[in-house]
């Protein structure tokens, strides 16, 4: 799932925030969450973080970029 966008407006836009914090970037193709690598689409990645997770809850994400795996730390936004 290639990250073609951040949300920076309106009520998801601390999701956006976060993933940028955590260093995700345009272009990276997100391989695994949480150590969960089976997501079929951003919504199917959104809908376990919503049912697994809470907020301020940390995890990893797991990105190809640039040739290589790149693991990431992300705090689910407050």
């Amino acid at each position: 799932m290639r990250v073609t966008y951040f949300i920076d407006w309106g009520e998801l836009k601390a999701r956006g925030q976060a993933a940028r914090t955590s260093g995700l970037k345009k272009g990276d193709i997100v391989i695994g969450f949480g150590g969960k690598r089976n997501f079929e689409s951003f919504d199917h990645l959104h809908a376990h973080c919503a049912l697994t997770l809470q907020a301020g809850d940390a995890t990893e994400i797991e990105v190809w970029r640039d040739g290589a795996l790149v693991t990431l730390s992300y705090r689910l936004p407050e």
